[in-house]
């Protein structure tokens, strides 16, 4: 049961036909978007049309669709009535209130000692804040994605450290072929571009390889939900940027060092 006051609260746009008021013919219905769909009407073309249950009801509006269940699950065809005939819906109906951002405990609990104070005793009164009942369908991402974020940290440490390492051993191990190069007219930069070119050829690599797959995986995984958004490529230009960057700045700085050696005690010591 709903009529302008409740879509108004929710922010629900209206698409199509007008709002129900307290005093609408309770034949009267606004229904959804999905609704709509499964009619294979338009939400221009349902204004006026019928819709049989236990009564007929007319279509006065359609409204958008409102994810109020997991965002995993399509939204459900769904019809909004109103009229003084609906007593068993307004029994059944609650109080729609709104609190300020971080203060619902304390909300909470001033309803309570209200309800307390003036309440019959055999009454209960349930309070429910619909942002943490709409969490717990997102909690099972919550916790995959905080495992993710300590995955994703420990392998970017972990790819940190290879890469340093890598490149520190490569350069020890090529001191002398570095010491050679800048004997015949090298210069340094010289050096750090064929360090660069190598290993740079090695992350374009990798990033054809792991990209791919990581789409693959993002797309199935964002298929799950009702709506969804476009995988933009920008995160994965992030990250390939902030690698390469990481690889520039052990590169750079390892093959400086191994460059400005003085060639002689170089050779002389290998």
């Amino acid at each position: 049961m709903a009529t302008e006051e409740f879509f108004r609260f929710y922010g629900i746009t209206l698409l199509a036909g007008e709002w129900l008021n307290e005093l609408s013919p309770y034949e009267d219905i606004i229904i959804n978007e999905s609704l709509a769909r499964r009619m294979g009407w338009t939400p221009q073309e349902a204004i006026g049309k019928h819709i049989l249950s236990y009564i007929t009801y007319t279509v006065k509006g359609v409204v958008k669709d409102c994810h109020y269940a997991s965002p995993t699950l399509p939204v459900p065809p769904t019809g909004f009535v109103s009229g003084e005939e609906m007593q068993m819906m307004r029994w059944m109906a609650g109080i729609l209130f709104k609190y300020k951002e971080g203060t619902w405990n304390e909300c909470r609990r001033a309803l309570e000692e209200i309800a307390l104070a003036d309440c019959p005793p055999d009454k209960k009164i349930y309070i429910h804040s619909e942002e943490e009942m709409y969490g717990r369908y997102l909690r099972s991402e919550d916790m995959l994605s905080h495992l993710l974020g300590f995955a994703s940290f420990v392998c970017v440490l972990t790819a940190l450290f290879g890469i340093y390492s890598l490149v520190t051993l490569t350069c020890e191990q090529r001191r002398k072929e570095i010491a050679i190069r800048k004997v015949n007219g090298a210069k340094v930069y010289d050096i750090l571009a064929l360090f660069f070119r190598e290993y740079m050829g090695m992350l374009c690599l990798s990033a054809l390889l792991a990209f791919p797959v990581t789409y693959a995986i993002i797309k199935h995984w964002t298929e799950s939900y009702v709506r969804q958004c476009p995988i933009s490529p920008l995160p994965f230009i992030g990250m390939f940027i902030g690698m390469a960057l990481v690889v520039a700045f052990g590169i750079g700085w390892r093959v400086w060092c191994a460059a400005n050696e003085n060639p002689a005690e170089v050779i002389k010591n290998e």
